[in-house]
């Protein structure tokens, strides 16, 4: 019981390790980064930007098996959501773009 119960609040999770505050907000970090470039690609830019999600995600991986020593399937994971992040993102910056008859 006392295990469970400490799993739950995060004591004895070692530093670097997601769960341990730290680690969350790295991810969240890269998360925001990729959701802003997606806004600002999606309202001032064109479909032909979205490849520039590919190095930016390459270097959020490479920077995650170094530092957090994720494994093939927590990148694959991460890789995976900060894509989705980006396209949602860019998506609403699309929908943010002023109709022609407005200006």
């Amino acid at each position: 019981m006392r295990r469970a119960a400490r799993a739950r609040s995060g004591a004895g999770v070692a530093p670097g390790v997601c769960g341990d505050g730290v680690a969350d907000g790295i991810v969240m970090k890269g998360l925001l980064l990729n959701a802003l470039l997606g806004v600002g690609l999606g309202r001032f830019g064109s479909v032909w930007g979205l490849p520039v999600f590919l190095p930016v995600v390459a270097a959020e991986l490479a920077y995650g098996f170094h530092v957090h020593h994720l494994g093939v399937g927590g990148g694959l994971r991460r890789g995976v959501a900060l894509l989705v992040c980006g396209q949602l993102g860019f998506l609403l910056g699309a929908l943010l773009r002023p109709l022609p008859g407005e200006r």
